[in-house]
């Protein structure tokens, strides 16, 4: 049973790093799906949906291998 108040999606802050070197943060504003893992509720998002995501925003790096961090800090 899903509890009567849900969290809104969170937006999380993704650094890409190609090379070692960080290219650019983009905000990503979840749009995974809400599962219900041992009670809690959950947004899943898969990696695919993800790297698509960045290289629709970023299409310069469509066919590298970068990395994507998860980051709470906004870079100025």
């Amino acid at each position: 049973m899903l509890p009567s108040k849900l969290p809104p999606p969170p937006t999380v802050l993704l650094d890409i790093v190609l090379n070692g070197r960080f290219v650019c943060q983009i905000p990503y504003h979840w749009v995974g799906r809400l599962e219900i893992i041992d009670g809690t509720p959950l947004y899943v998002c898969r990696d695919v949906e993800i790297r698509s995501y960045i290289e629709s925003r970023r299409p310069s790096l469509i066919g590298k291998d970068y990395k994507i961090e998860f980051s709470n800090q906004r870079v100025l």
